[in-house]
């Protein structure tokens, strides 16, 4: 995550460095996940979220990140439920319903959006 915070602030346009970061908060957030460190996972995962939604921002018909961010919310879900937050989690599974079938809309062919719906 370092040298890829470092990179960005050598390059600050650098999309490509954006995207690994929020890549690696969400290997962080697993990590802390599969360590029962709820807190820790759910503050990575948030964060990963906040990077996609800037990316997905300037590219809005951006797939790639559109994907990424409905698996996100899943994974953000499962950190709430297995936490407590069921209404929450509820919520985030709602919304990922709603990005998979847009994703599907968008390229009905596209095997790997039309199995997340």
């Amino acid at each position: 995550l370092y040298w890829f915070e470092h990179a960005l602030k050598i390059d600050p346009t650098s999309q490509a460095a954006r995207e690994e970061i929020a890549e690696r908060h969400a290997w962080i957030a697993d990590m802390y996940f599969y360590l029962r460190d709820y807190p820790d996972a759910r503050r990575h995962r948030t964060r990963q979220l906040e990077l996609l939604a800037a990316m997905q921002e300037k590219d809005p018909k951006n797939g790639d990140l559109a994907y990424q961010t409905l698996v996100a919310n899943r994974a953000l879900a499962k950190i709430n439920a297995k936490s407590g937050d069921l209404e929450e989690a509820a919520r985030l599974l709602d919304e990922a319903q709603a990005q998979a079938a847009s994703l599907r809309a968008r390229d009905p062919e596209n095997q790997t959006w039309f199995e997340q719906e």
